[in-house]
């Protein structure tokens, strides 16, 4: 991720994290509440570019109804 990906992200309130657990990799969506981070979304990959391409197109979702 860029650095400026990452500051969209924060400033939205969103983050995400990508670990490896096996042969998998877990991508989970963050959510930034009052009294932290809290889980929303999260799902297991093959591969870590897969993760990562979940995640964008959750993003990218969740940004189009947030400006709308």
């Amino acid at each position: 991720m860029e650095e400026e990906d990452i500051n969209f992200l924060l400033k939205k309130g969103y983050w995400l994290s990508v670990v490896p657990i096996g042969k998998k990799w877990r991508c989970v969506i963050h959510t930034k509440e009052n009294e932290g981070w809290k889980s929303k979304n999260s799902r297991v990959h093959t591969t870590p570019i897969k993760a990562y391409d979940w995640a964008r197109d959750i993003f990218e979702k969740i940004i189009d109804e947030n400006d709308v």
